[in-house]
């Protein structure tokens, strides 16, 4: 492409059954640097082009690789009973530019996250006389349990018909067995225990709305992620779950683990001496948990074909559990040089993640996005050891004198463990051998929450 043209135009059908056709879809993109998108000959969605029609050799505004979404209203008055196509315009930002992506989905929205249509002067469509259970201060008791502890799980619940029952549904993922939230077991492996308000069997207090149930000692092994949920029915036969259907994660969770391990490494195998870190120096740096499946991580990682696409994963900081949320390589021409590639993370917009800065301080507002830069050096590798300290030391410099720049965490170089079919102990094809199991430097991406934060 590159030298040769600017644009590609493809072309694909899809079916809608007549009895299936949505008010709603959505229209997304992944793109680097635009394209106009039609369904049936009627444009639904452009991002980063300019408006009007555009010729086979026009060009896009410069844009990096990412997703754009659009929502397309009334598309019952779009789509057909039967084949359906999607045409897309993908563009280039220059005949000399050396990287391009196109990917596309469309699909209807999240159930209950579509505002249906208006419906003015008359009820919403959604009324109800008779309201289902209320469910808050969903907890779990220890926050971070070790190997071999009970844990009591908790929910404040009340209805005004009475509460007819209260069931705790839980999920066990297993070390090296990721479970993703659109893979088949994860519909299907939950167990059911029931929650009592009967002051006994770990519950605290009889009749004070607070519903328990403990999962016993055996269930906490180390490394293994324990997912939940709860359902709670009241006497007129109305059922609501918690999380509700609405949020992004599904389920609460909570990881169980016994400590960071030693770890060793050599600078050149076979040359230079192994070298041990113990627990106690490992653990004063910050540790970040990915938990996802080996063949996801791999490809995000090492293979190209997988540049920029989106994988499923859970993260835990701190303690604190982000399940399902999104993992992806960054970089342009850099990327897949080393081995050690630069990740980006995408946290839901009800649990964002809650990162310190240099002084161990929570910042005043949570991230939606987590970079981790390499610190891999991949056009010189002999800096590979202290690639990455002029970054942290540019941002400390930066902070002290309030010029605006990304945040980092409390620690510039946090530690980070892959867990699910990936032995977090093993250096990582093409990892810089000798340095502590991916050492990174963790920043949050540039944007306007920080040019909040700096008042410009």
């Amino acid at each position: 492409m590159q030298n040769s043209y600017t644009t590609v135009y493809l072309r694909k059908t899809f079916t809608v059954p007549a009895q299936s056709i949505p008010d709603t879809l959505i229209v997304r993109a992944y793109v680097d640097d635009g394209c106009i998108i039609w369904i049936n000959g009627t444009e639904v969605a452009r991002f980063s082009v300019t408006a009007g029609d555009k010729a086979f050799d026009a060009t896009a505004n410069d844009h990096e690789a990412g997703w754009f979404e659009q929502e397309v209203p009334n598309a019952s008055a779009l789509l057909l009973g039967g084949t359906n196509v999607i045409a897309i315009h993908a563009l280039n930002q220059a005949i000399t530019s050396s990287d391009f992506s196109i990917d596309a989905e469309v699909r209807t929205p999240d159930p209950l996250g579509e505002g249906g249509n208006p419906t003015p002067g008359t009820a919403n469509s959604v009324f109800s006389s008779n309201v289902p259970p209320n469910i808050r201060q969903v907890d779990h008791s220890p926050s971070a349990p070790l190997p071999g502890e009970a844990v009591a799980i908790t929910a404040k619940v009340t209805d005004p018909d009475g509460v007819k029952a209260v069931r705790l549904e839980y999920q066990a993922v297993q070390p090296g067995s990721y479970i993703r939230k659109d893979d088949a077991a994860y519909a299907a492996n939950w167990t059911a225990v029931a929650m009592n308000d009967d002051g006994i069997g770990g519950d605290a207090e009889i009749g004070d709305d607070v519903f328990t149930a403990t999962l016993p000692a055996a269930l906490q092994a180390h490394r293994r992620l324990v997912r939940y949920r709860i359902v709670v029915e009241d006497l007129a036969g109305n059922a609501v779950a918690a999380p509700f259907a609405d949020d992004e994660c599904p389920n609460f969770a909570y990881f169980c683990y016994g400590g960071v391990p030693a770890w060793q490494g050599a600078f050149e195998p076979g040359v230079s001496p192994v070298e041990t870190y113990p627990p106690a120096l490992l653990e004063s740096l910050p540790t970040y948990h990915l938990i996802a499946e080996a063949t996801d991580v791999t490809n995000s990682q090492y293979n190209a074909n997988f540049d920029g696409a989106r994988m499923w994963g859970t993260m835990v900081y701190e303690g604190k559990v982000y399940d399902h949320i999104r993992f992806y390589n960054r970089g342009e021409f850099s990327t897949y040089v080393s081995g050690k590639n630069k990740w980006r993370f995408r946290f839901n917009r009800a649990r964002e993640l809650q990162a310190r800065d240099s002084w161990g301080r929570q910042y005043e507002s949570t991230w939606d996005t987590m970079n981790l830069n390499a610190c891999a050096s991949p056009w010189a590798a002999v800096n590979c050891g202290m690639a990455g300290i002029e970054e942290a030391v540019s941002f400390r410099i930066f902070d002290a004198f309030a010029v605006c720049q990304p945040e980092e965490p409390r620690a510039p170089f946090p530690r980070d463990r892959l867990c699910g079919g990936i032995v977090a102990r093993q250096p990582i094809r093409g990892r810089p051998v000798g340095a502590t199991p991916s050492s990174t430097l963790t920043i949050r991406s540039s944007g306007s929450a920080i040019a909040q934060r700096q008042r410009l």
